[in-house]
């Protein structure tokens, strides 16, 4: 499989979405359902981190995949989604899909790296915490 999920950390906080190769939004959805029972066995804000690092393309067959998997999202999925490393294409497709979806502008974010990702997020499981 070219796309594969597992937790990020012992907290179950963030869930690590890889990339490899070649990937398919088929691929991608699939992990996406995989993620979707992962964040069902915690009653907690879960975020995910999309590292695109060994990802070799970014299909262009349906870019709506994002949106379809935003809907069907647990009510305790976390904002921002991360890419990371996803490159020129991940950075116009994130800054395309928040102007064109407004009201899901705050879904989505990029991070230069593995670590800045997660000081990203680490920020935003503080604050949860301290709800």
């Amino acid at each position: 499989m070219t796309v594969t999920v597992a937790w990020d950390n012992d907290e179950h906080t963030i869930i690590l979405f890889t990339f490899i190769g070649n990937w398919t939004w088929r691929e991608y959805w699939d992990a996406c359902m995989q993620s979707n029972a992962m964040h069902a066995t915690v009653k907690h804000r879960v975020y995910v981190i999309a590292d695109l690092t060994a990802s070799t393309t970014f299909p262009i067959d349906s870019p709506m995949y994002p949106i379809k998997t935003l809907r069907i999202a647990p009510v305790n999925a976390g904002t921002p989604r991360i890419a990371v490393n996803g490159g020129k294409i991940v950075e116009i497709v994130v800054k395309t899909f928040k102007r064109l979806y407004p009201g899901f502008a705050n879904e989505y974010d990029i991070a230069p790296s593995l670590a800045d990702a997660r000081l990203i997020l680490q920020g935003y499981i503080e604050r949860d915490r301290s709800r």
